[in-house]
C-alpha cells in the first residue's frame, strides 16, 4: 500500500546496489555502506528513509550525504543491519519507506545489482523508474490506495451490490495492469497478491466502513463475484512464500479453514497448502491463539494431551508445548508462578510465600491502563474496610518500564503492597490477556479464584471475602 505525505520532492536516483558481483565477494564480513545513488528534492533530508527486502521485519536506514555545489541533492547510502547477503532480495523486490512529520510512503520497488532507478515524487505520489516492472508496481500501489480510499469515503452509504462491485475492482485493476504492462512473472505474482490481500483486508473492515452491520452477510448471501473462483484462487495465490509479504495472509487463510478443533484445522491446513513457510506461519498463529484462549482451569489435562500429540505428529517446536505447560499456573489449586520475580519500589525481591497465612487478593494492572486506574479508589476503600482481616491486598504492575510504574504509583499516592513484575513473566504464566485482572489465592498460596470480581463489583466481592473470613474463625 502506498500512503502519500505532505512534502515536495523532485527526483531520486538510485544507482547500482553493487558495482559488480566480484566487488561483493571481496568485501569484508563487517557491513559497509552501499551507495544507492542520489536523492534530489527540497526538504528530503527532513524525512527518515528506509529500505528493506520484501518480507524482512527490520528495514535498513538510508543515509543522506549532501553533495557539494548543490542545494537539494543528496547521495543515498544504505548501511545494512547485517551482512550484505541479508540485504539482497532473492526476487529483487524491496520496500522503500519515507516517513515525514505527518505522512509516510510505503512503496514496492524492483531492482537488481547494477540497475539504475529514477524515483520521482509529485502531487504526493511516487513513480519509480521507467522499466516495466516498476511501472506495474507503481500502478498497483496507486490503484489499491485509490480503491481503499474510495471505499472508506463512499462506502458508508453503499448497498451490498455497490460494495461488491468496488471490491471486485481490485481484481480488475490487477488483471488490467498485468495485461497492459509486460512485467516479469514474479512481479505479476506480486501484483495479484497485493490486490487480493488488499481487497480481503478491506472486506474485513466493512463492519467499520458501512453503517449497515449486516453488510458482509448480505454480500455473502448475494450472487456476487468479487474475485473469480475465489476458493481455488485463494489456495493458488497464497500457497507461496511471497504471500507472507502481506500481513493479511495468515488471517485470510485461518478464516477460510473449516471450523473445528485445532487438530482438525491443522490437518486441513496441510491438505490445502504445500508451501512449508505458509504452513509454519499459519500454524504458529493458530497454536498461539489456542494457547492464549484455552480454558486452563477446567480442561488443562485435555489441552496438554492435544498439544503433546500435535508436537509429535507435526514435529512442532517444543516451545509451544512448554508455553502451554507454563500456563498450568492458571488452573485452580496451582501455586503462584515460581518464574515470576516480584520486586518492591526499592528493587528488593519479594517472595510470594511471605503472604501465606492470609487470603491474597491480587490486582494486576499497569500505569497506562485507564480501566485499571478507575478501579483503584474502590480497591483502596475495600482495603480500608478490611484492614486487620485475613485478606491481604497485593497490587502487581506489569509495566515493562519500572520508572513508569513508580511515577504512576506516586502520582496516585498508592500504598500497601505495591509490587512490580520485574521480569515480565506474570501475564504469560497466568495467561492474562487483558487488565485489570483480579485473582484470589488461599492461605496456602494456591489459586482459588482465577476470575475474581473487581473491587467496583461491591457486595459481590465483599460476600466472597466474608465467607473466607468466617471460615478462618476457630
Amino acid at each position: 500500500m502506498m500512503l502519500s505525505f505532505k512534502i515536495r520532492c523532485r527526483l531520486i536516483t538510485i544507482g547500482s546496489l553493487l558495482m559488480a558481483a566480484g566487488t561483493f565477494a571481496q568485501q569484508p564480513a563487517q557491513a559497509q555502506a552501499l551507495i544507492l545513488g542520489n536523492l534530489q528534492g527540497r526538504g528530503c533530508d527532513s524525512m527518515v528513509w528506509l529500505i528493506s527486502a520484501m518480507g524482512r521485519q527490520k528495514p535498513d536506514t538510508l543515509r543522506l550525504r549532501h553533495l557539494p555545489a548543490s542545494t537539494d541533492t543528496y547521495q543515498m547510502e544504505v548501511m545494512p543491519n547485517g551482512q550484505r547477503e541479508a540485504f539482497l532480495s532473492a526476487d529483487s523486490l524491496y520496500q522503500l519507506i519515507a516517513i515525514g512529520k505527518s505522512r509516510q510512503i510505503i512503496h514496492p520497488v524492483s531492482f537488481a545489482p547494477g540497475q539504475l532507478l529514477k524515483i520521482n515524487f509529485a502531487n504526493h505520489q511516487v513513480t519509480i523508474g521507467s522499466d516495466a516492472d516498476n511501472q506495474a508496481l507503481t500502478a498497483i500501489a496507486r490503484d489499491n490506495l485509490r480503491l481503499s480510499k474510495r471505499l472508506w469515503e463512499e462506502g458508508t452509504e453503499m448497498d451490498a451490490a455497490a460494495i461488491a462491485r468496488l471490491l471486485g475492482a481490485y481484481h480488475h485493476s490487477a488483471d488490467s495492469i498485468i495485461k497492459s504492462i509486460p512485467c516479469r512473472p514474479t512481479v505479476e505474482q506480486y501484483i495479484l497478491l497485493s490486490a487480493y490481500t488488499s481487497m480481503r483486508g478491506q472486506y474485513d473492515n466493512l463492519d467499520f466502513i458501512n453503517k449497515n452491520r449486516s453488510i458482509r452477510q448480505q454480500i455473502e448471501a448475494g450472487d456476487y463475484q468479487i474475485w473469480p473462483d475465489e476458493d481455488a484462487a485463494r489456495q493458488q495465490l497464497l500457497d507461496t512464500p511471497m504471500a507472507l509479504y502481506f500481513n493479511p495472509t495468515t488471517h485470510i487463510i485461518t478464516q477460510a479453514l473449516p471450523k473445528g478443533s485445532l487438530e482438525e484445522r491443522m490437518a486441513a491446513l496441510r491438505q490445502q497448502f504445500k508451501c512449508q513457510e505458509v504452513i509454519n506461519k499459519v500454524s504458529d498463529l493458530m497454536i498461539w491463539n489456542f494457547i492464549t484462549n484455552f480454558d486452563y482451569g477446567n480442561r488443562y489435562d485435555e489441552g496438554l494431551a492435544l498439544m503433546s500429540r500435535l508436537t509429535d505428529d507435526y514435529h512442532l517446536d517444543t516451545s509451544y508445548l512448554e508455553a502451554f505447560k507454563k500456563r498450568k499456573y492458571a488452573t485452580q489449586g496451582a501455586p503462584f508462578p515460581s518464574e515470576v520475580i516480584l520486586t518492591d519500589s526499592t528493587g528488593k525481591r519479594i517472595d510470594f510465600a511471605s503472604f501465606r497465612g492470609k487470603y491474597v487478593y491480587i490486582d494486576v494492572w499497569a500505569s497506562w491502563c485507564v480501566p485499571c486506574i478507575r478501579e483503584i479508589p474502590h480497591l483502596q476503600q475495600l482495603e480500608k474496610e478490611l484492614n486487620g482481616s485475613d485478606i491481604a491486598f497485593v497490587s502487581i504492575s506489569i509495566d515493562q518500564d519500572a520508572r513508569a510504574w513508580k511515577k504512576k504509583r506516586d502520582a496516585l499516592n498508592l500504598h500497601g503492597n505495591q509490587l512490580h513484575d520485574s521480569n515480565n513473566q506474570l501475564a504469560n504464566c497466568l495467561n492474562i490477556t487483558g487488565i485489570p485482572k483480579f485473582l484470589i489465592y488461599d492461605k496456602q498460596g494456591r489459586l482459588l479464584h482465577y476470575d475474581a470480581p473487581r473491587p467496583s463489583s461491591g457486595e459481590r466481592l465483599k460476600n466472597i471475602f466474608s465467607r473466607y473470613i468466617s471460615a478462618s474463625k476457630p
